[in-house]
């Protein structure tokens, strides 16, 4: 038995499931299997929409007031997972549409120019409800790259007490993860 740490939850791990089966059924061994899984997972990235401030300040991530104030201002931060598997705030903006555009541009700059065959591998995208942002998401990733496969799922319970109802995340891989 060999243990990996993943370093990511929900659609991270699916992914490299996914990858450690392909390589199980195409003959790899093991020892080349785990080194090309750890690869997988220090290239993956993953990027959140975040609706509900209120999770982020129960989980210590933001203050109170910043989850009252971000709130009324219709504020998204977007959150990624960074090098060493932990949840870091790596911007915010105002709306749903420009969170997405920033999803978006990720995925452009971190996934398809950095990696060459970035279609040959899924688009986890993962959501912790179903929401109009997760519909939106779904809709101009799909616009955006049709030739894209596109994995759904949904968050486990103790993602989504993190992350709150209504988040949209998308797992892809590409260039190394940031150390943020």
């Amino acid at each position: 038995m060999f243990v990996i740490d993943s370093l990511i939850a929900t659609g991270g791990v699916a992914m490299l499931i996914d990858r450690a089966i392909e390589l199980r059924n195409s003959g790899v061994g093991t020892s080349d299997a785990i080194a090309t899984i750890e690869r997988v997972r220090n290239h993956q990235q993953g990027w959140v929409i975040v609706t509900d401030l209120f999770h982020l300040k129960r989980g210590g991530r933001i203050s109170g007031f910043k989850a009252a104030l971000g709130t009324l201002l219709g504020v998204r931060p977007i959150v990624a997972v960074a090098k060493n598997g932990r949840l870091a705030i790596e911007n915010t903006v105002k709306g749903s549409k420009k969170a997405i555009n920033y999803v978006l541009n990720k995925i452009e700059t971190l996934g398809v120019k950095a990696k060459a065959n970035f279609f040959d591998s899924p688009i986890y995208l993962i959501r912790s409800s179903q929401s109009e942002l997760y519909d939106e998401f779904k809709e101009a990733l799909i616009k955006e790259y049709p030739k894209a496969k596109i994995k759904e799922s949904v968050v486990g319970p103790i993602v989504g007490t993190h992350l709150g109802g209504g988040c949209a995340i998308a797992v892809f891989e590409g260039a190394e993860r940031l150390d943020i």
